[in-house]
């Protein structure tokens, strides 16, 4: 059998969820598996999925509204400090939020982390693997 895994969040907004992450370039929208209630992403190369639920029907599964119930980070690797630069000004143009902006971590790591429309958090993170310490 083969196991699949994905990632489930909810929105106030699909509406506003839509048009911000058909401008963020890490993401594609799946077409096949959206609909008036659900907005499904396919994120990165490998094509994890993230579906963002409309609250009402959100709070169906978890029992509580997603203000109510636990928030998931949920990070992208980029290719290069430049496509870093690049997303977080997707995130500026496209109405989300920088929590922290570009910066250099630990001399091998750079990105930052954001906030899309319904405040689900984010981080971005170039890892520069020859210069990790061994």
């Amino acid at each position: 059998m083969d196991k699949q895994v994905w990632l489930n969040i909810g929105s106030q907004n699909l509406t506003i969820a839509k048009l911000f992450y058909e401008n963020m370039p890490f993401c594609m929208i799946n077409t096949k598996h959206s609909n008036d209630k659900m907005l499904s992403l396919y994120l990165g190369d490998n094509k994890l999925v993230v579906n963002l639920f409309e609250n009402s029907v959100f709070a169906t599964i978890l029992g509580a509204s997603p203000a109510q119930s636990s928030e998931m980070l949920m990070s992208i690797g980029a290719g290069s400090i430049n496509e870093v630069n690049q997303w977080a000004q997707a995130v500026r143009n496209s109405g989300g939020k920088i929590l922290a902006e570009p910066d250099m971590k630990d001399g091998w790591m750079y990105g930052f982390g954001f906030a899309d429309p319904d405040g689900h958090k984010w981080n971005v993170l170039f890892m520069d693997y020859d210069k990790m310490p061994k």
